[in-house]
């Protein structure tokens, strides 16, 4: 499997270029954006709470909020 990344400021154009190599190589790439794994994750956290963290990152988390 081959990963293409591609970063940017929002605008610059990351899914205009992703759109043009898809059509230039003839292939249909799984487009995924920060903002569908950021989704994800948030709702993985509101669902089990810190949990979903090792015990050593939600230690220092709860240190944190006293």
């Amino acid at each position: 499997m081959t990963v293409i990344g591609l970063m940017g400021l929002p605008d610059a154009g990351k899914t205009t270029v992703a759109e043009n190599l898809e059509d230039r190589v003839n292939y249909n790439f799984y487009v995924l954006t920060m903002k569908e794994v950021s989704f994800k994750e948030y709702n993985k956290t509101c669902k089990n709470g810190l949990n979903i963290f090792p015990k050593d990152m939600r230690r220092k988390i709860y240190d944190k909020k006293t």
